[in-house]
């Protein structure tokens, strides 16, 4: 447990790092650059990750592969898996450069006739560099340490290059740098991560990529693409279809939003995946304490996503007023694109559990079609939505994606892989729903906080709401949850 600690631990401190990162860079951006330049380098960020699709998915398929070797330490079974990998992920950084070589020639005439076709080309080559050292070099090496329980050196790795990235941004905005020369000077910093992670690896693991092997060592390779897909699909398609019917304005608008609820996000995933090397020991070695372990896990996701997203979703527009202020290009203030986002990444948190197990026990293949109609899905209701109601609609196509994804994963993790018993589940979104419903009477009783001109002044509002939020979720649960409530009393007793 003192790994599934430090992996938390550390993954909390990146993420707090990130959101940091994200909040102040953008700004800068804002205020110095504008909304387009902000919407451009957005925009071009997200065509850039769908370069990740040549990952196809198989880095969650080398994870899971990884565990039982690890697991009884059969050094060359993990040589094999680590050399067909490095070789699949070298062939496919190949594509990138393919890719970049066509996002240089067609991007320019996709996007609008705001900047120099000259201006658009050094950012995209520039932005893609650190891509393509990522994949070519980092990837690999980052898998095995995760699926190690050693997500802290990865993370530590990562906190190191965005702290330098932190401080230096800054002063290269300040002292009237071009926009060029500021992702550049972040992506030499960036490239200090993959060489850390080659070195460490290369130190305490001693891979032989020269392992020979006559079976395929990751047979389930070409299964993960559906769901690395989906993901990517899920990060991309709002920013692409936006960019494609909308304006950069509108793109910058999303991000902003984006940088606040997604980044809330990505802290709450990291900490629930730092668990996922755990379920994957607990699937090879114990069924049952696996059984047990999830039950318990699933309510808390439960608990902590709710209370988060709630408070996201009274916070964020009070935010967004404080951070786009004297920002006068373009309407920052939309509180019903704001709720309905917050709804669906809140969705996309809650299927963490039931996408866990499905990595632990590895049925890539089983799971693939799910992931196609989730991308279906995002994609047919943003491009229906999007012409009549611009950023809701395409809120609204990840939030019925995001719903539906949810349903099947415990539908499929109940009759495939535990035992989930569907009152029980019912029972779960019943006290979610009624936390909800309560939260905003008293809210709408209460009446608006007041307007929030400063940063203390939010920080002041959100310590109240969350407070009242977290005090509401723990009288709830201790009612209908009685005995798991007394198990956390005492399991917080005992960590003491």
């Amino acid at each position: 447990m003192n790994k599934i600690k430090w992996n938390t631990f550390t993954a909390i401190i990146l993420q707090m790092v990130i959101l940091v990162y994200g909040f102040v860079l953008p700004r800068l951006i804002l205020k110095t650059y504008g909304s387009e330049v902000n919407g451009l380098i957005n925009s071009i960020t997200q065509f850039l990750a769908l370069i990740s699709l040549m990952e196809m998915g198989v880095g969650t398929v080398v994870q899971s592969a990884l565990y039982r070797p690890l697991a009884y330490n059969n050094k060359i079974q993990i040589n094999k898996i680590m050399t067909s990998a490095k070789k699949f992920f070298r062939r496919l950084s190949y594509i990138l450069c393919l890719y970049v070589l066509i996002l240089l020639i067609g991007y320019p005439r996709f996007i609008n006739k705001s900047f120099d076709i000259e201006y658009i080309v050094s950012l995209i080559i520039i932005l893609s560099v650190s891509t393509f050292i990522e994949y070519y070099f980092g990837l690999v090496n980052g898998l095995l340490l995760i699926a190690d329980q050693k997500g802290y050196v990865y993370y530590g790795a990562q906190i190191v290059t965005q702290l330098l990235c932190l401080i230096c941004c800054p002063i290269l905005i300040q002292k009237g740098c071009s926009i060029q020369i500021l992702k550049f000077s972040t992506m030499l910093i960036g490239i200090m991560k993959p060489i850390f992670l080659t070195i460490y690896v290369y130190k305490y693991y001693h891979i032989n990529y020269r392992e020979e092997y006559e079976s395929e060592p990751i047979p389930q390779k070409w299964n993960g693409i559906a769901q690395h897909f989906a993901a990517i699909v899920l990060d991309n398609t709002d920013i692409v279809v936006l960019t494609a019917f909308a304006s950069l304005r509108e793109v910058s608008i999303y991000s902003v939003y984006y940088l606040v609820i997604g980044g809330i996000r990505r802290v709450l995933l990291m900490v629930f995946q730092s668990f996922q090397p755990y379920f994957g020991n607990l699937w090879i070695n114990n069924r049952k304490s696996l059984q047990n372990f999830f039950e318990q896990f699933e309510w808390a996701v439960h608990c902590i996503i709710v209370t988060v997203f709630l408070s996201t979703a009274f916070l964020v527009v009070p935010f967004i007023k404080i951070y786009t202020a004297g920002v006068n290009d373009a309407e920052y203030i939309q509180p019903i694109f704001a709720i309905l986002l917050t709804l669906a990444q809140a969705f996309r948190c809650l299927r963490t559990p039931y996408n866990m197990v499905i990595f632990a026990a590895g049925h890539y293949k089983q799971t693939q079609n799910s992931y196609f109609i989730v991308c279906a899905i995002n994609i047919f209701v943003s491009l229906i939505m999007i012409h009549k109601y611009g950023l809701v609609g395409i809120a609204l196509g990840t939030l019925l994606a995001m719903a539906y994804h949810t349903g099947w994963m415990i539908f499929y993790v109940s009759r495939n892989l535990l035992v989930l018993k569907m009152k029980r589940q019912i029972k779960l979104y019943i006290v979610d729903i009624l936390v909800v419903v309560i939260a905003f009477v008293i809210k709408r009783m209460i009446g608006d906080e007041g307007e929030c001109a400063t940063y203390f002044q939010w920080f002041r509002m959100a310590v109240f709401i969350s407070i009242r939020l977290i005090f509401l979720e723990v009288v709830v649960n201790v009612i209908f949850y009685y005995v798991w409530g007394k198990w956390l009393v005492k399991k917080v007793k005992m960590e003491r």
